[in-house]
């Protein structure tokens, strides 16, 4: 009886113990929807932080539902808070914000962190240490560079969202599937720097756009290449398409054409329905390359000609052309990203490492002179799957 009795008492107690311990409020905490890191005065660290502000947005949702954005004629108030601190680390920075805000800094559900340039030609094995260490930072946030100067952010207007960081996620999220960036969130970029030997780190750029000298958009496009954990350079967009192709990161997009045939010049844009690459190192003799194959399928989105693509010979011509573009594109993302900047994101390295373990130990130690000169043999296979409702031009 004593025992039982005993049992219920510390059973009672572990009952009034239990709980959240580190639950917190939520009308206690400053929502982050952006992060800028950025190089500040003096080698320190800069932090801009996009918080929302609750209020405001229900507010304007009221508003809104009423009859207008806020309720009335005036203007509205922004529904974010934009706040800058520097320290000497990024921990040192957040524990600014924590002790001068009147809310706690909420960082979890950030999806967008912006790098500036500078920094990232500096070096960031610092910064990628506190994002994958801290709980606080989610490792599938986008990770891009922002070209160009950060104070712009700033300055930026909401379009189609509410708040600037809605439209850079929405732009981020469009690109990828249009492949006109080459997208990755933190987890990707610190697996490429930390994953092994033979490849390089990728980001994502967003570019600020201007009219009249003054911030009014914004475009995510292209890839920034990295050389261990520093910026080198930016590619084009065909650059980028070809190291989308090379990198299996084709989701969609568009492939334009023009050519005469049959006497006639054309202009056929072609839509990519999907899109699939194998890269492998090939070794005959003692001659070492890799091998480029690609296969994509194809729909015939808009032609401005007269030529009738009905017909099996124009089609086989049409694939012809497509197999050229794609080919031309990778030739340009590997003249620039391995001759010019001599960068391994393509992972050629570590594909050796994998299928040739003993060729790769006798090489690796050179690596950084050999890649450049590396052969690379592309094959590209693509197919027209449809014409379209019309496939006869209309005659006039």
């Amino acid at each position: 009886m004593k025992k039982n009795m005993t049992i219920s008492i510390i059973l009672a107690i572990a009952l009034m113990l239990s709980g959240c311990w580190d639950k917190r409020e939520i009308n206690e905490l400053a929502f982050v929807q952006g992060i800028i890191i950025d190089k500040g005065q003096d080698n320190n660290i800069k932090l801009t932080l996009h918080i929302l502000k609750p209020a405001v947005l229900a507010q304007s949702k009221g508003g809104s539902e009423s009859g207008g954005m806020g309720g009335g004629g005036g203007s509205a108030a922004k529904p974010y808070l934009i706040v800058s601190e520097e320290g000497a680390t990024v921990s040192k920075v957040l524990s600014k914000f924590n002790h001068d805000l009147s809310r706690e800094l909420f960082i979890q559900q950030n999806e967008v962190l912006l790098i500036s340039e500078k920094l990232a030609r500096s070096g960031l094995k610092d910064i990628l240490d506190v994002l994958t260490r801290k709980n606080e930072f989610r490792r599938t946030s986008y990770l891009l560079i922002l070209k160009g100067n950060p104070e712009d952010i700033i300055k930026l207007p909401a379009n189609l969202e509410k708040i600037p960081y809605g439209d850079i996620l929405g732009a981020v999220k469009r690109s990828a599937k249009t492949s006109t960036a080459y997208v990755v969130n933190v987890n990707d970029f610190f697996k490429a720097l930390t994953g092994g030997e033979g490849i390089q780190p990728i980001m994502g750029v967003l570019n600020i756009l201007k009219k009249s000298g003054k911030p009014n958009g914004i475009s995510v496009k292209d890839a920034a290449i990295f050389d261990k954990d520093k910026f080198i350079g930016y590619t084009n967009p065909l650059e980028t398409s070809g190291l989308l192709f090379i990198n299996n990161k084709i989701q969609g997009g568009t492939i334009e054409v023009e050519q005469s045939l049959e006497g006639h010049k054309c202009k056929i844009t072609l839509g990519i329905v999907r899109s699939k690459t194998e890269v492998k190192p090939v070794l005959k003799g003692n001659r070492l390359y890799m091998e480029i194959s690609v296969t994509t399928e194809t729909t015939l989105d808009e032609q401005e000609t007269t030529v009738d693509f009905t017909n099996s010979k124009m089609i086989n011509k049409l694939e012809q052309l497509a197999n050229d573009a794609i080919k031309h594109r990778i030739e340009l993302a590997l003249n620039k990203i391995q001759k010019d900047y001599k960068s391994d994101v393509f992972g050629f390295g570590e594909k050796i490492h994998k299928r040739y373990p003993y060729i790769w130990k006798k090489i690796k130690n050179n690596w950084k002179d050999l890649y450049p000169h590396l052969p690379v043999e592309i094959k590209v296979h693509s197919w027209l799957a449809r014409t379209g409702i019309t496939s006869k031009p209309p005659k006039f």
